[in-house]
């Protein structure tokens, strides 16, 4: 008998799933098998382009090359940052002349950002607040403004317009009024607000 063998493209890796508020960032380990005897640099495309919410940690992939017909364990990992509320679903393809095509579906949720703090300020000081557009508008409008001890904590600005993916810094001043040692800020834009929660201090 006569046998022909022919290697053929490997299915979908099982679903990634990730979930995570927005503003925020999650990581996920992705495994895979790389068979060459030699080693190998996997090119990353990612099916939304240079719109796609995921990202990979390392590019190109590095694989060692396999001293067996078991292949080496190659890890790397994988980046979701929403920038919306809600699922999106795309589809990660890693490829090598050496090593062949692996192909992963992402299924990531944008879920409510969760509250943060208490912040400590001292009487008197300020905290910086680190402030991010995650929305991937050339632009957003951000309102800020002190929803709970307004007599005690303050704003530097109430306003700001910020370029996509930029990062900013939120002034919040306080000065002791009366028995006010608490507050609230409400960081809002495109229908989603954080809320950060402060605690002052002597």
């Amino acid at each position: 008998h006569k046998f022909e063998l022919n290697a053929v493209p490997c299915g979908p890796e099982p679903t990634k799933t990730f979930r995570v508020p927005l503003g925020s960032s999650v990581t996920q380990t992705l495994r895979f098998k790389h068979y060459s005897k030699a080693a190998a640099d996997y090119t990353v495309t990612m099916g939304l382009g240079a719109d796609s919410p995921f990202e990979m940690e390392t590019v190109p992939v590095k694989a060692l090359a396999a001293t067996d017909n078991q292949g080496v364990l190659t890890i790397t990992e994988i980046i979701f940052t929403p920038s919306k509320l809600g699922e999106v679903r795309d589809t990660l393809s890693l490829s090598s002349p050496l090593g062949g095509d692996y192909t992963v579906i992402l299924a990531g949720t944008g879920m409510q950002p969760k509250p943060r703090g208490p912040l400590d300020v001292k009487n008197g000081g300020s905290i910086p607040i680190p402030v991010k557009n995650v929305f991937p508008d050339a632009t957003t409008d951000f309102e800020f403004v002190v929803d709970q001890g307004g007599a005690s904590f303050s704003l530097k600005e109430n306003k700001k317009t910020l370029a996509a993916k930029k990062d900013d810094v939120l002034t919040v001043n306080y000065k002791k009024d009366g028995e006010i040692t608490s507050g609230r800020v409400l960081v809002s834009a495109r229908g989603v607000t954080w809320v950060i929660y402060l605690r002052g201090t002597d």
